[in-house]
């Protein structure tokens, strides 16, 4: 929403006053802004995808104010996203729900599995991925959600995976010999006991 503003200016220049109106216009916010911003990030996002968007900002809106989750949306645990039933046709009215963004992440998973295989990635290989925009070190390596590391070449990334993967095996082997020598201790102590 725009508003003018008028404003009277006085100077003084040399021995003569000049005065001037000037014309301001000043934005103010509209109440439904955020609403907007979100209405218009989501329509960009869906066209990014390739997906048909049938939503006027009212219907849209009128959706998220059906479910009564409007304040929680979001990509994160606890949140809401619009989700089209099945993954399939356009975000419309009659073919989205608000659901958790937990549950729809793995109903994803259910209806469309090979966006979400580790194949679609961008690397090539199992444990990493190539990042195109770092040319000294593409190869971003990770193993059970912990970060290995950068590397130059496919084959420094191979190796780096396979030796976090060996590290885990040990890792995990040393701690169940572990706990079993804990068991067996335990089991000696309570004989002992008895």
């Amino acid at each position: 929403m725009v508003s003018m503003q008028k404003i009277l200016l006085a100077a003084q220049v040399g021995s003569q006053v000049v005065i001037r109106l000037d014309l301001y216009m000043t934005r103010t916010k509209r109440p439904d802004s955020e609403a907007r911003t979100a209405f218009c990030v989501q329509r960009a996002g869906a066209k990014r995808r390739g997906i048909a968007w049938d939503f006027t900002f009212e219907d849209w809106m009128a959706v998220w104010t059906e479910s009564g989750h409007f304040a929680e949306r979001g990509r994160n645990k606890g949140q809401y996203v619009m989700a089209r039933n099945g993954d399939t046709g356009p975000y419309a009215r009659g073919n989205v729900s608000i659901i958790l963004h937990s549950r729809n992440m793995s109903d994803a998973h259910v209806n469309v599995p090979e966006k979400c295989s580790p194949a679609r990635r961008i690397g090539t290989g199992k444990g990493w991925s190539i990042n195109k925009l770092s040319k000294k070190n593409p190869y971003h390596v990770m193993h059970c959600g912990k970060y290995v590391g950068v590397f130059s070449t496919e084959d420094d990334a191979r190796r780096a995976y396979l030796h976090a993967v060996e590290q885990t095996r040990l890792q995990v082997a040393a701690g169940s010999l572990r706990s079993r020598a804990t068991e067996q201790s335990q089991s000696q102590n309570t004989q002992n006991h008895e």
